[in-house]
């Protein structure tokens, strides 16, 4: 139930929480920290919530279900192929953010390991970035944000995930 399950993080959590819950999304997130320090939970979490049929991410319905099992339509983790993600999985990427969402209002698309892009797909990138769908939502999650090209880094809110103090956890 909005992030419940999540240790720390606090701040950011709040900050998805209220954009949600005032249906103010970006159209782009940058989930940035160092590896293992939950970037990726938290984006899966933010997915199902997103996805839920009771808008608060019960991880009980059939769309925060499909979403922890990745089969929701509407939900995508993008992974490097090989030690990069190249411009293919990017142009397909588009081709899949240009219809429609089937059974949400929104599309989300986490893209993992992003500072990983190869130059020529971060360009392709871009253009989403630029002329979003109203539906359509990514989260870039990177370890150095300086991967990215600065066009990218200044189209998405940035989110910096620091570690979690010893007493939390």
């Amino acid at each position: 139930m909005k992030f419940n399950n999540i240790l720390g993080h606090e701040k950011i959590k709040e900050y998805l929480l209220k954009s949600h819950d005032t249906d103010k999304l970006s159209h782009a997130y940058i989930f940035v920290g160092k590896e293992g320090i939950g970037k990726m939970t938290l984006a899966k979490e933010f997915a199902k919530i997103i996805h839920c049929e009771k808008g608060v991410g019960c991880g009980e319905c059939h769309g925060c279900i499909r979403v922890e099992k990745d089969s929701h339509p509407d939900y995508k983790v993008i992974i490097p192929d090989g030690k990069s993600i190249k411009n293919k999985q990017i142009e397909d990427f588009q081709n899949q953010m240009a219809i429609k969402p089937y059974d949400s209002s929104k599309k989300l698309f986490i893209i993992e390991d992003a500072g990983s892009m190869t130059t020529s797909a971060q360009n392709r990138l871009l253009k989403v970035f630029e002329e979003p769908p109203e539906y359509g939502i990514v989260i870039l999650v990177t370890d150095n944000l300086y991967k990215l090209l600065p066009t990218i880094r200044s189209r998405g809110q940035i989110l910096n995930f620091t570690a979690i103090p010893k007493f939390i956890m």
